[in-house]
């Protein structure tokens, strides 16, 4: 074997030390540094303050002081060390429930998310502890996020943290260190091998049995309870602070806006545990009646298959590690898919496959919304039936046979029409330059293929109709209800998101407020489509799937810009998306383009002038730094600017200029390293269910559940996570997330239908108690508020109230017996007159 470029002929025994060591100690140092009493190690004790206070957007009232605006903030300075938390005590205890978000800012450092906590104050508190651990040189109570909250503090106390010794000896005694240690001696592990190995072997070995590596690392993260769900999130909203250690992520942060993952999907299938038939069609605990369960498995939901093509495996590994395995499977085959799609666009070009895959798996639009795993679906189809007629291997052929209905059926599953319907028009766009390019393999093919061929058509059917048959009240629900089922556009008036590229980038580092709609492929818009229309001129042998992909590209942008008329818009499908959807997918065909160009130049070697090749590019990119800036000034900062843009010039010269080998190459590994960087810090490493579990509420609804099962919950917060956290514990909540509208509890509660638009959606529901008549309120397209009259708690069956504030203050005329008050939640029976 050649020596490794960094020890070259040292003995191997001195090259395997030097490493191992090199390999601990940064995988030591890395896991102390994610500690987040990591800022703790150096810092002393910090001095107990409580005359350096601030009052920031108060007026002074008497002895009180009145909040002026949205945003009134205590600033206590002069801190300067470890703290362990913030002791409050009031003049008189409080007549009302407060909520109080604490920022702590290490030094050097300003206020952020990343260093807040959240508290719930409960009516009648003298003195509350708001804890944290952590170093801090100044540290932000914002008390309530409105004008006229009145306060009377009689002192602020700073509580000293741990000193260096201490803390350090608490990391070492806390098994989440130990977790981060283990999973990063395989990163550094890894790492470690360039040293030692050459590295060219090294890589084309991972190539070569890159779905070993792949299953090997699902097999890894699901044995060590990894995913990536952002449920640590619900720390903020169910008793912060309470709960084990691996409450919080191991790595990166739990992203809030990433509900329809966290709060729509993962309660509804951990709810499942606790169902006499965990795998049975129909629960009875998500919406508090008779619901289609996510995890329904059985023969007649053969084409779902559960939530994914993964959900076979919650009957073999348990409901929990199928959660693990379905998240980590569906991440890792998401790759390893996209990149055999690639390979197949690219023929085999290995550079340009994997800056296809990091493009798209790694995207803003990926990774921060939960529902995109239509991409998955859409790249394995094509993989499919590539290789089902290219392969002269029987069992790849057979393997194929099966994945492509599979396939087929869950991109249908996914029921997301304003997505789907502008992918089935890519999708035919691929299969016909598929059939076109390989037409000769199709039509010598033997009998025994086109015998696998009618049975993998008929599974597909199989799978699909039974799919539709064994969940037909939930789609009757959803096609009948006024949202999303009667949502038709005729498209029009869409805006400028394919531009956002530019800093899309950065929506990890940077809140940009929602990341999800803000998402967006790196794709140089509108470059590839004017690129490929260009080339589609000139070339003098036609690519189908570049024209095909321009024409689609070319109707969407049609649709959502100019908007067709009604008629034209139901014949085509797209009344079904609208015009943000269409972008999209305008964003991704963009994507496809990019790599099909720069293949096709590889191949033939066009190439503009330098002049012309930056003068376009530069012209392009600016136009989308001022888009940016114009829709979101001041967002990114004039280095981030400078760095993007460059970078991105380049990387549109690579399409138009004439670029040295390694050059060009360099720039392509850039911009992979750049989405790859940016991609991978989105999601969090978090590990287990303890950010649900170890709650001393999930504790307390499984005791009440147990003790006095089936009995209907309502969960009373002014969010909609709560209900969702609820389900996930068992209880069996009427106003947790409606997929489909329950409407024979709304019926009862509406006998005259006159709130039917209200209600008759999906939507997440939010209760508020009233001593008026029942009524509803639309609050968002997917957001009802149900303002439920005390005297309709028997007519809705409700026995257990969870709530995080205290009801028998708010509600004084009401009888509520509280079973149950800690950190913030609190858990009532309905008493019977």
């Amino acid at each position: 074997m050649k020596d490794s470029f960094l020890f070259g002929k040292c003995p191997r025994w001195v090259k395997n030390a030097v490493v191992i060591v090199l390999v601990v100690i940064a995988s030591f140092g890395t896991a102390l540094y994610a500690d987040s009493r990591f800022y703790m190690l150096w810092e002393e004790p910090a001095a107990m303050v409580s005359d350096q206070v601030t009052y920031v957007n108060y007026r002074e009232d008497g002895d009180a002081r009145v909040s002026v605006n949205e945003d009134p903030q205590i600033l206590l300075s002069g801190v300067d060390g470890a703290v362990s938390g913030v002791r409050v005590r009031f003049e008189e205890p409080l007549s009302e429930e407060w909520t109080v978000q604490l920022y702590y800012a290490p030094r050097g450092m300003n206020f952020s998310e990343k260093n807040s906590r959240f508290f719930r104050v409960s009516a009648g508190s003298g003195e509350v502890v708001l804890p944290m651990e952590g170093a801090a040189s100044s540290i932000r109570l914002d008390i309530g996020n409105a004008p006229g909250i009145r306060i009377r503090l009689s002192e602020i106390e700073v509580l000293p943290g741990k000193g260096s010794f201490d803390a350090f000896q608490e990391i070492l005694s806390s098994e989440i260190f130990w977790v981060r240690f283990e999973l990063l001696l395989v990163v550094f592990g890894f790492l470690g091998l360039h040293a030692l190995l050459n590295r060219k072997k090294l890589y084309e070995f991972i190539y070569r049995y890159r779905w070993l590596v792949g299953l090997a690392l699902i097999l890894f993260l699901t044995a060590n309870k990894i995913h990536g769900d952002s449920i640590a999130a619900y720390d903020t909203y169910v008793q912060t602070g309470t709960g084990s250690e691996f409450v919080q992520p191991l790595f990166g942060q739990a992203r809030a806006i990433r509900t329809d993952e966290w709060v729509c999907d993962t309660g509804k299938r951990l709810s499942s545990r606790f169902l006499d038939d965990p795998y049975g069609k129909y629960s009875d605990i998500i919406r508090g009646t008779k619901t289609v369960n996510p995890l329904y498995v059985g023969v007649g939901n053969a084409g779902k298959l559960g939530y994914t093509a993964f959900g076979i495996f919650y009957r073999i590994l348990g409901i929990e590690y199928g959660y693990y395995f379905d998240w980590n499977a569906s991440t890792i085959l998401t790759l390893l898919f996209t990149f055999e799609f690639f390979l197949i666009l690219t023929r085999r070009k290995k550079l340009l496959s994997l800056l296809g895959t990091s493009l798209v798996v790694f995207s803003s639009f990926h990774l921060w919304w939960g529902i995109p795993s239509f991409l998955l679906y859409l790249h394995a189809i094509v993989v499919f039936f590539y290789y089902f007629f290219t392969t002269e291997n029987r069992k790849l052929k057979i393997l194929c046979a099966v994945g492509e209905p599979v396939a087929v059926a869950n991109f249908i599953s996914i029921f997301y029409p304003a997505w789907q319907v502008p992918a089935g028009y890519m999708l035919l766009a691929f299969l016909i330059w598929l059939l076109h390019e390989n037409w000769a393999a199709v039509k010598s093919q033997k009998k025994e293929t086109w015998f696998l061929f009618g049975a993998a058509l008929a599974l597909c059917a199989l799978l699909v109709v039974s799919y539709v048959c064994s969940v037909t009240d939930r789609l009757d629900g959803m096609l009948t209800a006024v949202y999303p089922g009667q949502r038709m556009s005729a498209g029009g008036n869409g805006s400028l998101k394919p531009f956002y590229y530019f800093q899309a980038f950065f929506y990890p580092f940077r809140d940009i407020g929602n990341p999800s709609e803000a998402g967006t492929f790196c794709s140089l818009f509108p470059l590839p489509l004017l690129a490929a229309a260009v080339y589609t001129v000139k070339a003098k042998r036609r690519n189908w799937l570049i024209s095909g992909l321009l024409l689609t590209g070319t109707v969407f942008l049609a649709y959502a810009y100019l908007g067709f008329p009604m008629w034209l818009s139901r014949i085509t499908l797209l009344s079904y998306s609208f015009s943000e959807r269409a972008l999209d997918m305008v964003s991704l065909i963009n994507v496809y383009l990019l790599v099909l160009l720069l293949h096709e130049k590889e191949e033939r070697g066009w190439n503009l002038k330098w002049p012309v090749g930056i003068a376009i590019s530069g012209a392009v990119v600016v136009l989308g730094v001022c888009v940016c800036r114009w829709y979101f000034p001041g967002y990114m900062p004039g280095l981030y600017v400078l760095f993007t843009a460059g970078l991105l010039v380049l990387f549109g010269l690579t399409l138009l200029g004439r670029l040295r080998r390694r050059v060009y190459r360099g720039i392509l590994i850039a911009v992979i390293v750049f989405s790859c960087v940016s991609g991978i810090s989105v999601r969090p490493f978090q590990r287990g269910l303890d950010a649900i579990d170890s709650k001393p509420l999930a504790g307390k609804i499984r005791e009440i559940d147990e003790a006095d099962p089936g009995r209907k919950w309502v969960a009373v917060s002014e969010n909609f996570m709560l209900p969702a956290y609820a389900i996930a514990c068992g209880a069996p909540t009427i106003n947790s997330l409606n997929d489909y509208p329950n409407l024979e509890l709304w019926n009862v509660l509406d006998p005259e239908g006159r709130y039917n638009e209200v209600y008759n959606r999906y939507a997440h529901v939010i209760v508020e108690f009233t001593e008026e008549e029942t009524s509803f309120e639309l609050l968002h397209t997917d957001r009802i508020k149900l303002c439920l009259s005390y005297e309709d708690l028997d007519v809705a069956e409700v026995k257990y109230i969870v709530s995080d504030r205290r009801l028998e203050t708010e509600h004084p005329s009401v009888s509520f017996e509280e079973l149950y008050g800690e950190a913030g939640a609190y858990v009532y029976q309905v008493k019977a007159d």
